[in-house]
């Protein structure tokens, strides 16, 4: 989710910060990062300020609250607190442009809670009392446009998209000889695509140059259209990075060692904060851990089931992704070349958590990615996750399994470099 939804990366602003130090007192030996030793804080002008108001529970265990975000295909730790028993958490920290920074409680209090802020934004708010906001932007706070402007938007989509799924449900379960029924489902089912296209639209209107971005991916991946908006919006947001990386006018950045460690930190938070989570459905939550087997069922569009042991004598990569996730897309491109390196005894199990099978397909064709074994972790015609697929626990996503030729875990989100390095140990 980690995701969990993702972020576009743009070309790092040097200017921004001289160096990285930390700014709070170190955080005890048993984390897995040390402020002193690990924490990347940008060392520049503090240019946001979060005041948070938690209960006296919350305050009074002790734990590390964190402050970080994601741009330039890194992830940076802006700042971190430790409870003290006060009911009062102030964070600051320093972002070159508007973006998304998520506050995470490391053992009690809100797992995630994501704001899209600007240069000079201040805020207060009252954190919610334990883990109902996950990764989502559902705390609302009306002095930040972006904000409520997002919150909308996430409302509006959620109402059409699960229109559209019940549609494709109600098409795919009507019998053919029902003509029409099949046209008037057909016909709802183009207003309410329509309607999702035009929602992206306007956001592309936005003010706000972070949402913006974000609606130009599915513009992109959905309708071939960004491009329609490219003089428009360099010119309404002529120094905004990210929209000059999505237009090809700058490039990526190599994610830093210093940045892995801080990513690892906090999904290691989260996977640890969504095991506690019980299931809507009741499915028990599995064990994934390297030594272990990974527990799962292979499904198709068309309701088969298949067994991950089709792939045993194999070293085999399932790796859960989407058409609308941009860092999955870049994990994914890689893995054609690494495919091709090691075609007799490596497998990529793509498992796509996508709602909508046109758009999941476009993405394969547009990759490349065909040679991969390709899958669905998601029905269709319910738009609701497997159980075996949401028994996993993993909240964001990429997120990726390297099994052994016996089905059993390997490593946990490994990729490019890493991957291939350790494909040659094992293989060699």
């Amino acid at each position: 989710m980690k995701k969990t939804i993702l972020s576009i990366c743009e070309l790092m602003l040097v200017v921004a910060f001289i160096s990285c130090q930390a700014t709070k007192p170190a955080l005890d030996a048993q984390n897995v990062l040390s402020v002193a030793q690990e924490q990347s804080v940008l060392d520049s002008t503090s240019n946001i300020h979060i005041r948070v108001n938690v209960e006296p529970a919350i305050a009074s265990t002790p734990q590390d609250v964190f402050l970080y975000t994601h741009y330039d295909c890194n992830t940076y730790l802006l700042d971190s607190i430790r409870t003290d028993g006060s009911t009062t958490l102030e964070l600051k920290g320093y972002i070159p442009f508007q973006n998304k920074v998520m506050l995470t409680f490391e053992k009690r209090g809100a797992r995630e809670i994501s704001l899209i802020l600007a240069p000079g934004d201040s805020i207060s708010f009252d954190a919610p009392a334990e883990s109902e906001i996950a990764f989502e932007n559902e705390v609302n706070f009306p002095q930040l446009s972006a904000q409520t402007e997002w919150n909308c938007y996430l409302k509006q989509n959620r109402i059409l998209r699960s229109k559209v799924d019940s549609l494709i449900s109600l098409i795919v379960h009507t019998p053919k000889a029902d003509t029409l029924r099949l046209q008037a489902l057909q016909q709802q089912f183009d207003t309410d695509s329509l309607a999702i296209h035009d929602m992206y639209v306007g956001l592309a209107k936005s003010d706000n140059p972070y949402l913006v971005d974000h609606s130009l991916i599915f513009l992109n991946i959905d309708y071939h259209e960004d491009e329609l908006y490219k003089d428009s919006l360099l010119k309404k947001f002529p120094d905004y990075r990210p929209l000059k990386l999505h237009y090809g006018l700058e490039l990526s950045a190599k994610q830093t060692p210093e940045s892995k460690r801080i990513y690892a930190k906090m999904q290691k938070i989260k996977k640890d904060r969504a095991s506690t989570i019980q299931f809507s459905n009741g499915t028990k939550k599995q064990k994934t851990k390297t030594g272990k087997k990974l527990d799962i069922n292979l499904h198709r569009m068309n309701g088969e089931t298949l067994s991950l042991d089709m792939f045993k004598g194999k070293y085999v990569l399932v790796d859960f992704w989407a058409s609308w996730c941009k860092p999955c897309i870049d994990n994914m491109r890689p893995l054609i070349d690494i495919k091709k390196r090691y075609t007799n005894d490596f497998e990529v199990c793509a498992i796509t958590l996508d709602k909508l099978p046109g758009a999941w397909k476009n993405r394969i064709e547009s990759v490349g990615m065909q040679d991969f074994s390709h899958f669905v972790g998601v029905d269709f015609s319910t738009g609701k996750m497997y159980q075996d697929i949401e028994a996993l626990g993993f909240k964001s996503i990429p997120q990726n399994y390297l099994l052994d030729r016996n089905g059993k875990i390997i490593a946990i989100n490994i990729h490019g470099e890493d991957l291939i390095k350790k494909l040659d140990e094992l293989i060699k």
